[in-house]
């Protein structure tokens, strides 16, 4: 391989036994190492799937696999089996949310006669919006997409969601939560997540939080001594939002 590889022979240990095995019949596939490979390459690049390097094998090989194991779920499991700590505990989650804006394509061409598949329903009827899993919103500043992203202390992705832009970033938290598993021992978050909600369903799930509280939500608990950790929160931004 001309190019430094991105997984270690570690990593490709925990990886390659959840790679599901051809089923029926015809050509075999290409190695499974270099097409992982060659979907990282891409990932990392943000090249055209046809702009990738032959090395990597016929890109429409590449792309298929990737398709495939993205909808059921492989991908998913591959990059929760090699995430740096996969298997360790204490951990220090820190979450954020930043907005990306989506191409002025992304939500489809113009449409004439055909209906994609997505906007109907029995009798050809459209349903408004955007289906949840494209992580595609509308506002004035036009098409927009968030990721919702935890990291540990060393800005190793640890889990992320992907939402509509306009979409709220505190609800996100639990889901954020969850796919890290009970390794998350304490949260760090700013002014985005401090919902009184989001306090008592981490206490319920004995995770510490570090947030800092609003300052209305601080006036309206009269006799309480609040202890505010913003220091802290702004150092976890500045490693979160470099990753």
């Amino acid at each position: 391989m001309a190019r430094s590889p991105q997984f270690t022979d570690e990593m490709w240990e925990k990886a390659e036994p959840l790679l599901p095995p051809r089923q029926g019949n015809g050509r075999p596939w290409n190695d499974h190492r270099l097409t992982v490979e060659g979907i990282c390459c891409r990932l990392r690049t943000g090249c055209p799937w046809r702009d990738l390097p032959g090395e990597f094998g016929p890109w429409q090989s590449v792309w298929r696999r990737f398709d495939a194991w993205a909808k059921d779920g492989t991908w998913d499991k591959i990059l929760k089996a090699v995430a740096p700590g996969s298997g360790a505990t204490g951990l220090v989650a820190v979450v954020d949310g930043t907005v990306a804006r989506a191409h002025k394509h992304a939500g489809g061409a113009q449409e004439k006669g055909a209906v994609a598949n997505y906007k109907k329903t029995r009798g050809h009827k459209r349903v408004c919006g955007e289906p949840a899993d494209h992580g595609l919103g509308h506002s004035r500043g036009g098409w927009t997409t968030k990721a919702h992203v935890a990291v540990d202390g060393a800005g190793h992705l640890v889990s992320v969601v992907l939402t509509a832009g306009q979409a709220g970033e505190n609800p996100r938290l639990f889901d954020l939560v969850e796919m890290a598993g009970a390794r998350v021992e304490q949260m760090v978050a700013d002014r985005a997540y401090p919902h009184p909600s989001t306090r008592r369903w981490l206490r319920r799930k004995k995770i510490k939080a570090t947030i800092p509280e609003k300052s209305d939500q601080i006036a309206g608990r009269k006799g309480v001594c609040v202890v505010v950790v913003v220091g802290r929160v702004h150092a976890a931004r500045s490693t979160v939002s470099g990753c």
